[in-house]
């Protein structure tokens, strides 16, 4: 009888985590996508790049990178995501919407449509 309700009450929790965490955009965590324009876009000239960091389960780093990879920019905020879509929140209002379909992800960055490649995990 014990072993019934213990069980069951971890099934109960486990239902309730599951439920709790599909919001979530967890499967980002520890991966860094990241784009190369081949033209210029605003500050980002051709042969720059933007990458993205998913360091934890709802905080990522943006960083802009010369064409030597030195970065000489970097923004930090929060991400949250539902299925394929996942939303960058920079805390100031601004946010990036991306849509994920396999190892790639497209947002609308100043204006033009770009693809991040995913580089790890």
């Amino acid at each position: 009888m014990k072993t019934r309700i213990l069980l069951l009450a971890l099934a109960v929790l486990s239902l309730g985590f599951f439920a709790t965490s599909c919001n979530k955009a967890d499967f980002l965590e520890g991966t860094k996508w990241r784009h190369t324009f081949v033209e210029d876009v605003q500050s980002y000239a051709a042969g720059s790049s933007i990458e993205l960091i998913f360091s934890s389960k709802s905080r990522f780093y943006m960083l802009a990178l010369s064409e030597d990879d030195e970065p000489y920019e970097g923004y930090d905020g929060k991400y949250s995501g539902k299925k394929n879509l996942v939303y960058l929140d920079f805390g100031s209002g601004d946010g990036l919407i991306g849509v994920i379909d396999g190892n790639q992800m497209k947002i609308d960055f100043l204006g033009k449509e770009i693809t991040l490649k995913k580089k790890s995990k």
